[in-house]
């Protein structure tokens, strides 16, 4: 019986065009509304603030955030944005779940209403509730 050999052909590699290449990385891009609070020290009153969290992911495990915050100075009459800040975070895998997320963040704060510059470094965690909706919280230095 004489056997025959099949060569199969892969189906060729289509390269995405640069337009789409593109489209994908901004569909990765997040924007989170944020709240929060600001102690000037440890026995001090806190401060209320709000802000927009803008997010790109680097890897698989990292992603670096813009984020702009706005305090309640002067009864909410300072300036549009007090503090913005320059983090990287860093998603610790081998503690994470499909809904739960702990994560390292670190960066570079500027506060405009002082005109001061500072590093800042923290932990947090998210609880991812579906592909749109997370909800979670950081403490930072």
């Amino acid at each position: 019986m004489a056997q025959e050999l099949i060569k199969k052909q892969a189906p060729a590699k289509v390269e995405p065009s640069r337009s789409d290449k593109i489209a994908e990385w901004i569909s990765k891009i997040s924007v989170s509304p944020l709240g929060a609070i600001r102690a000037a020290e440890i026995t001090g009153g806190n401060e209320w603030g709000f802000g927009l969290d803008i997010g790109v992911p680097i890897s698989r495990y990292a992603s670096l955030h813009l984020v702009n915050l706005a305090y309640e100075d002067h009864d909410w009459r300072s300036s549009a944005i007090d503090d913005t800040a320059l983090n990287l975070e860093y998603q610790f895998k081998s503690f994470s779940t499909d809904s739960f997320s702990p994560y390292g963040v670190g960066g570079s704060v500027h506060s405009w209403s002082n005109d001061d510059w500072g590093f800042s470094f923290g932990l947090g965690a998210k609880f991812k509730f579906n592909e749109y909706f997370s909800l979670g919280g950081d403490y930072s230095l």
